[in-house]
């Protein structure tokens, strides 16, 4: 290992601590970021130390948290499940949740943290993305507290999906190639994307919580359309231009791969010595690159519309309805006292007239 190399090493120390489970999720959070800064996808990693893409995945999705929340679960003041449902929620939910954390009053836990997260929680008034004095909707205040909500969170929806679809117009006008809008909870997994300007294609994602809050993802672009863009520049870099579509269809591809095929037998053909050989040499030891097998000589079947027409041709006359079958019957019935004369022609038999 070269010095310097840091992905190399947090690779190494990673893979020491792997081999000596259990580890603590924050450490193999820290060592699996470290690698995809360097460059590297879940998919690459979970190959590289034998783990699940969906434990990796796990892992990177800890850095939605915010610092407090990890000291908690390192001082092991918070169980493990809370913490990874917490990875689920926005910055505002996790700060809110601390708040109630350091409060008197007790902050919700396990299956209960997730019904506060994502179910019948009211909307407050800040996460609005429009102007709340002039929409007309009205807002419920707590008598304990300074948070006011919305008195009908159906109405809430509508407007804020107009002004986020506003929001979206106006990204597009400062030049941005897309903006993507995802469905109402849907989670952004930032770390499947890479910090992309725009002049590289970068996107712009929103996401929106269930609790209405809006958060804007800028510059981002898949690890995908990463990778692709960057075979494509160095395809340019080459001079090559990368073809959109095969040369050749797969047809055509088998039509030349036959006849390569029947330029080697005849010539095989020509020489009897060396495909003996070959033949002995399969049979013994076998090889990757030729195949000696008896040929199939069977007529390929019948195309579709050869069938079609076989079947709109008219039948023969039955063989039944023949006037010879008579004569022919009565002359194998009378096969023993059939007689034929052998001479410079053809055989002659003899056959009785028929009684009709």
């Amino acid at each position: 290992m070269e010095d310097g190399d840091d992905a190399v090493a947090v690779e190494a120390s990673l893979a020491e601590n792997v081999a000596r489970l259990p580890m603590d999720e924050i450490d193999q959070y820290r060592a699996f970021a470290a690698l995809v800064k360097s460059g590297l996808g879940p998919e690459e990693i979970a190959a590289r130390f034998g783990v699940t893409e969906r434990l990796v995945r796990q892992r990177l999705a800890i850095a939605n948290l915010i610092v407090p929340i990890l000291t908690l679960y390192r001082k092991d003041e918070i169980a493990p499940d809370t913490m990874r449902i917490l990875t689920m929620a926005t910055k505002a939910q996790q700060r809110r949740w601390l708040a109630l954390w350091k409060s008197d009053e007790p902050a919700p836990q396990g299956y209960r943290l997730k019904c506060w997260l994502f179910g019948g929680q009211q909307i407050a008034t800040t996460t609005a993305f429009f102007e709340v004095a002039s929409s007309g909707l009205a807002t419920t205040g707590d008598l304990f507290g300074e948070d006011e909500y919305f008195a009908d969170s159906e109405a809430f929806w509508p407007l804020q999906s107009a002004a986020v679809a506003e929001a979206r117009d106006a990204y597009l006008a400062k030049g941005w190639s897309e903006v993507i809008v995802l469905d109402i909870g849907e989670h952004f997994p930032s770390y499947d994307y890479v910090d992309t300007a725009k002049k590289d294609g970068g996107k712009v994602y929103v996401q929106i919580a269930r609790s209405g809050e809006v958060s804007f993802f800028e510059g981002q672009l898949s690890r995908r359309e990463t990778q692709a863009r960057d075979r494509a520049k160095a395809v340019e870099g080459n001079g090559d231009v990368a073809p959109d579509h095969p040369e050749l269809t797969k047809a055509m591809q088998r039509y030349l791969d036959l006849h390569r095929h029947a330029g080697v037998r005849l010539d095989l053909l020509t020489q009897p010595g060396l495909a003996l050989r070959l033949a002995v040499a399969q049979t013994i030891a076998g090889s990757k690159l030729w195949t000696v097998e008896a040929e199939a000589q069977k007529a390929p079947p019948p195309k579709p519309w050869q069938t079609a027409l076989q079947r709109t041709r008219p039948k023969p006359p039955s063989l039944r309805n023949a006037p010879s079958l008579a004569s022919f019957s009565a002359l194998m019935a009378m096969a023993p006292s059939c007689r034929a004369r052998r001479t410079g022609a053809p055989a002659v038999i003899s056959v009785p007239s028929s009684p009709d």
